[in-house]
């Protein structure tokens, strides 16, 4: 069968060179007909000459292609992506190889650090929400961020009363932009945090709203959108019931404390304070609430404490105590509400107070009785 490396052969011998004999000049042939393919160049002056040939040629063509396709999408994603913020995140991720490696840091603990920070990028993104909110105008500030924080919203009971509340305000004629001024204030008051994989966290005082992942919250599962720690309004924290958070995986959450919170509802007392009146309802309610659950704990704690006897507390051995159960079992020979039957019904005497008589009280003395004078006397 005829083959590529003929005419190179031949135009070979012409100068008296055998190329067949010659592997360094079969291997250089075949990478100029290689690379002149994969780059689509094609000269032709080398070409398949059989059939095994050009199936060859056809996947190199094929493998050429696909390898070009990858290679200028990456290059375009490249030339796309040359943002300030990318800039910046490349900064970050080469000083923080190089701290790695001047620390030498596990190797698990490396791979962890690199996992945080390449999950953590897109949390830029809300800082630049943040300073676009804040360039706006007070009106659009109140309409965008109704719309970017209405799913978590609805689902804190007084910040869903105050909807409802402004909701009604609308539908009556009254101007609500003051109302959803506060929407905005709180909506900037938001702060960004990230938790990284099997990482715990607490919530004390503090609201949370899950953007991105999974959280266990003591016995559930949390996932986009979630919120816990609502009673972050109350200002006695033995009231609050604290919710554990453990990171299932990589998550971000958006939070609000309650300083940042009671700010917001002082600066706009004046202009609306029906979202003040609505939080210190939720705050009586809930306290009130929790407050008699825990006095009643307590109190049933204490009566279940001073149910022991204090006889048997002090009897040490079991012979003692079963003597005392039989001196506490003896019928009261005293009772006068059985006369029959002593002891039946009665509450059972302790040994040292039965068969004893007590002494009568003495009399009361008498008052002096008045001396009238005597007739023979008068």
């Amino acid at each position: 069968f005829p083959r590529w490396i003929n005419d190179i052969e031949s135009s070979d011998l012409e100068f008296g060179i055998e190329s067949s004999k010659s592997p360094l000049r079969i291997y250089v042939a075949a990478f100029y007909f290689c690379a002149y393919t994969m780059t689509s160049v094609g000269y032709g002056d080398i070409g398949p000459k059989n059939i095994l040939e050009r199936l060859v040629c056809c996947g190199i063509i094929l493998s050429a292609g696909l390898c070009w396709a990858y290679i200028l999408g990456e290059v375009c994603g490249i030339v796309a992506d040359m943002t300030s913020e990318s800039q910046e995140f490349r900064k970050r991720m080469y000083h923080l190889n190089r701290m790695m490696k001047m620390q030498e840091l596990p190797r698990e603990l490396k791979a962890r650090l690199r996992s945080f920070f390449l999950q953590n990028r897109h949390q830029v993104q809300f800082l630049t929400q943040q300073t676009l909110l804040r360039d706006m105008s007070p009106q659009l500030q109140s309409e965008v961020s109704t719309v970017l924080n209405l799913t978590w919203i609805q689902k804190v009971t007084f910040f869903s009363q105050f909807l409802n509340f402004l909701e009604l305000q609308e539908t009556r004629g009254v101007h609500v932009v003051p109302y959803k001024a506060c929407i905005a204030d709180i909506a900037k008051a938001l702060k960004a945090s990230a938790f990284a994989q099997r990482e715990s966290f607490d919530n004390v005082q503090v609201l949370y709203i899950l953007s991105k992942g999974l959280v266990a919250l003591d016995s559930r599962v949390g996932y986009n959108g979630a919120v816990w720690g609502e009673d972050f309004v109350l200002s006695d924290t033995s009231l609050i019931r604290p919710v554990a958070g453990y990171a299932l995986t990589y998550i971000e959450v958006l939070y609000l404390t309650r300083d940042a919170l009671m700010e917001v509802i002082e600066r706009r007392k004046a202009s609306c304070p029906q979202l003040g009146r609505i939080v210190r309802q939720y705050c009586v309610r809930v306290a009130v609430f929790r407050g008699i659950l825990a006095e009643a704990k307590r109190r049933s704690k204490g009566s279940a404490g001073q149910s022991v006897t204090p006889q048997m507390g002090r009897s040490g051995s079991p012979q003692k105590q079963s003597q005392a159960l039989k001196d506490q079992s003896r019928p009261c020979t005293a009772c006068t509400r059985c006369p029959e039957t002593p002891g039946f019904g009665c509450r059972p005497v302790p040994m040292h107070q039965q068969d004893v008589v007590m002494p009568d009280p003495p009399p009361a003395p008498r008052p002096p009785q008045p001396k009238f004078p005597m007739w023979e006397e008068v």
